[in-house]
């Protein structure tokens, strides 16, 4: 009986936390900005091999890395950072209302930071392997079987991936070396290693799918093998450097990972 009165209390108090978070506009205004940005997020982010910030992807997702869409993302980001700054909590308000806050301001420095600061898409051939071979390894990652919806999107991600490369060839005008010579590792027999793929997803697919799969297949090797020929004679002249600087990473620690030791004390 006791177990079952704690249950029924905080049900209540959970129920009261969502009928007052529902009653405060300012929080409706923060959770409707909440919404639209991470559905944006879910299209904009790059993929990378780090586990931590994967996100899943709307269905019929497109990587698109072209200079006319990365110039849209920073407009619309601008936006986002203005409709940001509007909702900006009293002082006097609820703990959590500015907690979210400042998390979502967070999350909005990471897009800018990754976009118009660090600039991987503009510096580091490397980021571009990942949009290529990301987008396929994620639907690779559960556990088969694998639904013809899923078997669509591998497919259609395959497709993509000439064009992303070709994207990839236009956006790289300040590449660094240390990049560069990971992305040819990264790509290291990657003709073979498609072909594996191919013969590793054939029986999991339909027979049609498995036609489909065994056309996308050799264009996006051909592009990736390409692109791997097209970085390597580009290292010698490459920059070394790498590091942003000592600005930058003070404006990440501030903005995004929202601590406030410099560097130094964080040694």
């Amino acid at each position: 009986m006791n177990t079952f009165r704690s249950v029924v209390v905080l049900s209540l108090l959970f129920v009261s936390c969502l009928r007052t978070r529902a009653e405060n506009p300012d929080e409706q205004k923060l959770d409707e900005f909440s919404s639209s940005f991470w559905q944006w997020r879910a299209q904009e982010q790059p993929f990378t091999g780090d586990d931590i910030p994967r996100i899943d992807r709307p269905a019929g997702f497109t990587v698109d890395w072209s200079a006319k869409t990365i110039q849209q993302r920073l407009d619309q980001l601008a936006e986002f950072e203005k409709r940001w700054k509007a909702l900006a909590p009293a002082a006097s308000a609820p703990v959590h209302e500015q907690v979210d806050y400042r998390l979502l301001g967070s999350a909005l420095a990471r897009v800018r930071w990754e976009l118009a600061i660090q600039k991987n898409w503009q510096r580091d051939p490397e980021f571009y392997v990942e949009q290529t071979i990301g987008p396929v390894f994620v639907l690779l990652l559960p556990p088969p079987p694998f639904s013809e919806e899923r078997q669509r999107e591998i497919i259609a991600r395959l497709k993509q991936i000439p064009a992303t490369v070709d994207q990839a060839k236009q956006n790289l005008t300040d590449i660094r070396q240390p990049f560069a010579r990971l992305a040819l590792e990264g790509l290291d027999g990657i003709s073979a290693r498609m072909q594996q793929v191919e013969a590793g997803l054939g029986p999991e697919f339909t027979e049609a799918n498995r036609k489909a799969l065994a056309e996308a297949v050799p264009p996006a090797a051909k592009a990736l093998a390409d692109y791997r020929a097209w970085v390597e004679p580009k290292i010698p002249q490459a920059r070394k450097d790498t590091a942003i600087g000592r600005e930058n990473y003070i404006w990440f620690l501030r903005n995004v990972a929202l601590l406030p030791y410099s560097p130094e004390e964080l040694l």
